[in-house]
């Protein structure tokens, strides 16, 4: 019998971490101008856990609303801990990408407030 715990096990996901935080490097050290490259990370981190909060509540949604009792007892764990992993997410990414996106607003204001 399969364990679907492991195959859906979210402890696995720091090797996208891992590979995401090596893009987000490359992106600051290739680009000059560090304000504008924060400030998109900042953008489309909010953006993207934004849509992908919307997905998980619309998967939520479908899954208790449309998903027959008798199909529900074999997905129901699967689409708990799927869902709160994806919220939880989610979450994450939104809070750092307001940390980042107000890290290049208080750049801006001091940059503003120094005398040329």
């Amino acid at each position: 019998m399969i364990n679907f715990r492991n195959i859906f096990n979210p402890s696995y996901n720091y090797i996208g971490l891992l590979i995401i935080l090596i893009l987000i490097v490359l992106i600051i050290w290739l680009n000059h101008d560090i304000k504008d490259s924060l400030k998109k990370i900042g953008k489309t981190a909010i953006i993207s856990g934004l849509i992908t909060l919307i997905i998980g509540f619309l998967l939520n949604l479908i899954i208790n609303n449309l998903v027959p009792y008798q199909y529900k007892i074999f997905i129901q764990v699967i689409s708990q801990n799927v869902f709160n992993n994806l919220i939880l997410a989610s979450i994450v990414t939104i809070i750092l990408g307001i940390i980042l996106f107000s890290i290049t607003k208080i750049l801006e204001r001091k940059q503003e407030s120094t005398p040329i």
